[in-house]
């Protein structure tokens, strides 16, 4: 199995904290994210990594090898970066690949719950039933900042990325964190990429955007976990995070 980290933002919800380095180069409990990401999957065996970089990338090539660099990082998204990726990905057929965000922390249990799911599909999200939690401590009012989350009986997803009309369409909260079949995501990415070049796509693309295009013509499966995850968007974020042990967040 491989992996790929999408670490090419800015982060200038961050102010100073990014100035001068990427995102999940920022530590918490003594560690940066990224280097706990790569600890992370090296305890579950997973070592063949690229991390897709933009801002400040030489100070991820200082602690990854393996990286490719987005130059277009501030005119683009998580798509667009992850499109980077195609020559890499070449190659490798029916084999796994799970796809993280760069600015999160997680639990190792909940990434191997990603790692061990059932890939009877050709994708696999990971969802969090317990956001609210973590939400009303990030902000003072946590549902202006959620998107749509629905899946049906059989754990296929429906809808993602959408503005919420209600609470009964938030059954969970994308995690940037998700699995796909190799030869799967690269017809995806070329798509996109031809997209793109006819005009018919936009750099700017989210990630939910794609799953949602996904989930209509393919079988998104989702797993589902109960917290062991933060996001890192803003300085009301880290200065949270700091308050507290990682164990308070269900982190190892």
């Amino acid at each position: 199995m491989k992996a790929i980290i999408l670490a090419a933002g800015m982060g200038s919800r961050l102010g100073n904290l990014t100035k001068h380095q990427p995102k999940c180069l920022i530590e918490l409990w003594g560690e940066s994210l990224l280097h706990r990401q790569l600890r992370q999957l090296e305890s579950i065996g997973i070592t063949d990594v690229v991390v897709v970089s933009g801002h400040c990338a030489n100070k991820i090539s200082e602690l990854w090898n393996t990286t490719i660099v987005n130059k277009n990082f501030n005119n683009s998204n998580m798509v667009y970066s992850l499109s980077l990726t195609l020559n890499w990905l070449n190659g490798l057929e029916n084999e796994q690949v799970l796809i993280l965000y760069g600015d999160i922390a997680f639990s190792t249990n909940v990434l191997n719950s990603l790692k061990n799911s059932a890939v009877s599909n050709n994708a696999v999200v990971l969802g969090n039933t317990k956001w609210l939690e973590l939400w009303k401590q990030r902000m003072n009012n946590p549902i202006e900042d959620v998107e749509t989350f629905k899946f049906n009986d059989a754990m296929l997803l429906e809808e993602i990325g959408q503005p919420p009309k209600s609470l009964s369409e938030l059954e969970g909260q994308f995690m940037g964190m998700l699995k796909m079949r190799a030869n799967f995501l690269v017809e995806q990415l070329k798509q996109y990429s031809l997209d793109l070049q006819a005009g018919k796509s936009d750099p700017n693309l989210y990630m939910t955007d794609l799953l949602q295009a996904m989930c209509i013509e393919e079988n998104v499966s989702v797993e589902l976990a109960r917290g062991q995850w933060i996001e890192l968007d803003t300085i009301d974020d880290y200065n949270l995070y700091n308050k507290h042990t990682a164990q308070h967040f269900g982190l190892d």
